[in-house]
């Protein structure tokens, strides 16, 4: 593994802070809030999942991707302007 002078500069200065002991715990920490993180995702997503299939049958409607395209194109530029 790889880190940039960046990363390794900022590892070695919470070290120096005193709020790490050493890099490994910096790792540690890092990939610990990364497992917890990418599990609430997880979670999120299966909520959202089990939303759509309580909500009860699918309701055939007219499918557009030109319509969908322009609102969502234009949903963009008032977003940018404001």
């Amino acid at each position: 593994m790889t880190l940039s002078e960046e990363l390794i500069s900022d590892i070695d200065r919470a070290i120096r802070s005193g709020d790490y002991s050493g890099r490994d715990d910096v790792i540690d920490e890092a990939l610990h809030l990364w497992r917890k993180r990418r599990e609430e995702e997880v979670e999120r997503l299966r909520a959202l999942i089990q939303e759509g299939l309580d909500s009860g049958e699918p309701i055939e409607g007219n499918f557009d991707p030109e319509d969908i395209h322009r609102r969502g194109m234009e949903r963009m530029k008032r977003e940018r302007a404001a």
